[in-house]
């Protein structure tokens, strides 16, 4: 796939993640990627991991690990993003309701 393809996915996927967790609040890697895939979305496991790394550096969310999952809850700044209130050069714009 062309790297355009996949930023676009990933910026996407990011998206759709911060917004979940601000209305539905804390879940975990699994039910993410359960759900992705099921709105067409779909990630590897490893590209999950590196996504939820990434928004994790840039302090949008906070995870730990608890068993086997990689229990995720969104930070101030991942809350503002997913309201519209800011937005982030590598993820999807979220449409302001």
């Amino acid at each position: 796939m062309p790297d355009a393809f996949l930023d676009i996915r990933r910026s996407l996927q990011a998206r759709e993640i911060l917004v979940a967790l601000e209305k539905h609040g804390p879940s975990n890697d699994a039910v993410f990627y359960q759900w992705l895939g099921t709105i067409g979305l779909g990630p590897s496991h490893r590209d999950l991991a590196d996504l939820l790394d990434r928004l994790e550096v840039d302090g949008l969310i906070v995870t730990e690990q608890v068993d086997q999952y990689r229990v995720v809850r969104p930070s101030r700044a991942g809350i503002e993003i997913a309201q519209a209130r800011v937005q982030s050069d590598w993820i999807a714009r979220v449409d302001p309701e």
